[in-house]
């Protein structure tokens, strides 16, 4: 291979890892502003209940509101923003702790923040039918972890 060609192969290389690294930053962006845009919405419900009930308090009118549709709404969007924050996770390689929220590394046992064992899921056959389903880690045995 001549000097031309192991400089042209590199090049080509290289273009190939920045289009990788454009890609992963383009979709990590649009998560994040997904997620901004849902944590808006989720802080204006906040919002709208909080005063929804102030006013139905203080007119003594608590009976004639539905909170229930409202907190219905309210983890609908918690549900859709956990789910982003783990997509986002994934993408860049690492773990969210369920009790403090903060991104560990990807082999990480233990939180590095609270010290909070960090809980997956893993996939085992069901006894039941030829389906999956999902366990959490401390209800694996040791004969079946891999």
């Amino acid at each position: 291979m001549s000097l031309l060609d192991d400089i042209l192969e590199k090049t080509k290389n290289a273009v190939d890892v920045v289009g990788e690294r454009a890609e992963f930053f383009y979709d990590i962006s649009k998560l994040k502003i997904k997620l901004s845009d849902l944590k808006g919405k989720l802080r204006k419900k906040f919002e709208n209940l909080g005063r929804d009930f102030y006013f139905a308090k203080v007119n003594n009118n608590l009976d004639s509101l539905d909170f229930e549709s409202q907190i219905t709404e309210i983890r609908k969007l918690e549900k859709e923003i956990e789910n982003l924050e783990q997509k986002t996770s994934k993408l860049k390689n690492k773990k969210i702790c369920k009790n403090c929220g903060h991104n560990n590394e990807n082999s990480a046992e233990f939180c590095s923040t609270c010290g909070k064992e960090l809980i997956f899921k893993k996939k085992v056959p069901n006894s039941n039918d030829e389906s999956f389903v999902d366990i959490e880690k401390n209800d694996i045995d040791s004969s079946t972890e891999e």
